[in-house]
């Protein structure tokens, strides 16, 4: 193709001419008018929703799921499953399209009460069932495999437990991508914004909120012809600041405080289960389980030396009836807490404060000694010794996946 027919290669949001007398008269355009260079529907989607500072993301929900965020510096992705656009103001506009999405809510439940199966899914949170929910073959995003297909662990369970599983395991693969962007050195702290046509289901809004444990906003309207409409009026403006005057942000759900952590271990199961089928990279999962690890530091209840302001030290001191208060409501806290597992030392102030995993006893987390760890609970057993710390820790896991493991180590 000759090169003279090709118009010259310019930045989205550069003026390059205005509407002449022939074209007005052909379109009823004033004569006059500035013509912009626009840009591809994704990213015009994006301005509109008013992604547009490093760090914020567009996550488009639709038969599949899209993601676009901004950088200041181009991303690079050894895998090439992350591609970029250049941004308007110079910066980046990075992105990647999931194979995974509403389309197989469409295909299976197309004719479901999914008012219903809603409130029903609200039950199973999370869901006995495990799903890589595909509707066709092959993923793009976050990982590349042309050999990937939709699979479910454990079931067949009720129609419910199967929805919900569904709902779960595209969450599951958009905390994912949140992971494989921050292993490729993105910034994913700033906005994160839903659109697209599965943000009409608002229990799936709030269940993605829980999944990602952060908040998500909801813009009023989020159609490329309003992100086309802020590149054309910020020509002499700063892209962000005319955005920040035409988008209006419609709602802001926060995750909720009651499920927070529950759904760390199918999230890390479906991790599991993606690198051991050769789809994943064993360091985008091992990224991915980096980030979910989460260490709660507590202290031990008042003792009675508190009381008189004198330090225990390796002294087996006992709590006081304020400590064994406190430590019951450590305990309740921790309930719901989404705890995996427990490390405490043997002195006897201490292992009367751990709380308890929803799969083992109050008492057996306080009474076993360290040798035998109570199923679902987990022991630091340390031992001081010249300015250093040996740790024996039991790690129970979960007890659906059954079986326990120790493991040894020393830190200064």
């Amino acid at each position: 193709m000759p090169p003279g027919i090709l118009p010259e290669l310019v930045r989205s949001g550069t003026r390059i001419g205005t509407v002449d007398p022939a074209a007005a008269t052909a379109t009823g355009i004033p004569a006059g008018t500035p013509v912009i260079s626009g840009m591809t529907d994704g990213c015009a989607a994006q301005l509109g929703a008013g992604v547009l500072e490093p760090g914020d993301w567009n996550s488009v929900l639709g038969t599949t799921l899209v993601l676009n965020g901004v950088t200041r510096e181009l991303l690079r992705d050894p895998s090439a499953v992350v591609y970029s656009h250049r941004s308007p103001d110079g910066g980046w506009l990075p992105g990647g399209a999931s194979s995974t999405g509403a389309g197989v809510i469409a295909r299976d439940y197309s004719e479901a009460d999914l008012a219903a199966l809603n409130q029903q899914a609200s039950r199973h949170e999370p869901s006995p069932m495990l799903t890589y929910p595909l509707a066709g073959r092959g993923e793009r995003f976050p990982f590349v495999a042309p050999q990937a297909h939709a699979f479910q662990l454990g079931g067949p369970g009720t129609a419910a437990e199967r929805y919900a599983a569904v709902l779960q395991g595209v969450a599951y693969i958009e905390r994912l991508c949140v992971d494989y962007l921050d292993h490729l050195g993105a910034p994913v702290d700033g906005a994160w914004v839903i659109t697209g046509g599965a943000t009409r289901n608002t229990y799936w809004n709030q269940l993605r909120a829980d999944v990602l444990a952060r908040p998500v906003s909801m813009p009023d309207n989020a159609e490329p012809a309003l992100g086309m409409a802020v590149l054309a009026a910020s020509a002499q403006r700063p892209l962000s600041t005319v955005a920040s005057e035409m988008v209006r942000i419609r709602d802001v759900i926060e995750p909720r405080v009651a499920t927070a952590r529950r759904y760390d271990e199918p999230y890390l199961r479906l991790v599991e289960e993606l690198e051991g089928r050769g789809w994943l990279a064993t360091e985008a999962a091992a990224h991915a389980r980096e980030r979910t690890t989460r260490l709660v530091l507590v202290r031990h209840g008042e003792t009675v030396w508190h009381q008189e302001n004198r330090y225990a030290g390796t002294t087996d001191v006992a709590l006081t009836d304020r400590g064994w208060e406190q430590a019951r409501q450590l305990a309740d806290w921790a309930r719901t807490a989404g705890l995996a597992g427990i490390w405490a030392s043997t002195l006897s102030r201490v292992a009367s404060t751990p709380p308890t995993p929803p799969n083992a006893s109050p008492a057996a987390c306080a009474t076993s000694p360290p040798n035998t760890p109570a199923a679902g609970c987990s022991w630091w057993h340390t031992r001081p010794r010249s300015g250093s710390l040996s740790a024996r820790s039991w790690a129970c896991r979960p007890a659906n996946t059954g079986g326990c493991s120790r493991s040894s180590a020393t830190a200064a």
